[in-house]
């Protein structure tokens, strides 16, 4: 199954390498490091020879945070991952119905998020 994945996931790794902020290497090594069960702050800092107070200063002076970074990550891989899956599992349009449903589920969340933030 590993070898039906990997050419996406290798092309969303090579379309990231081309934004060489900390944000983007950040979430390229989540590319890289999520699929084998490692994902903390400590992990990526370490993948990028940082200590994690460094990786997360880095982080805000872009006014990102890790956990930003962590959650597009995710929403992307699933969203390949969950699509490749349901498109080989069902028929192609209850796959499309079930990623609409998710990435809609996605943008509530982060709507939500926004909202708090404004009115803290």
């Amino acid at each position: 199954m590993w070898s039906y994945f990997e050419p996406e996931l290798a092309k969303r790794l090579s379309d990231l390498d081309v934004d060489d902020s900390i944000s983007a290497r950040v979430r390229s090594a989540l590319t890289e490091l999520l699929p084998g069960g490692a994902g903390t702050v400590e992990d990526v800092a370490e993948k990028l020879g940082l200590s994690r107070r460094t990786l997360q200063r880095k982080l805000a002076e872009e006014k990102a945070t890790f956990q930003k970074q962590l959650n597009s990550t995710r929403a992307i891989l699933f969203g390949g991952f969950a699509l490749a899956f349901l498109s080989i599992m069902i028929h192609p349009s209850v796959a499309l119905a079930v990623l609409a449903a998710s990435n809609t589920l996605m943008i509530i969340r982060i709507l939500r998020e926004k909202r708090k933030r404004i009115h803290s």
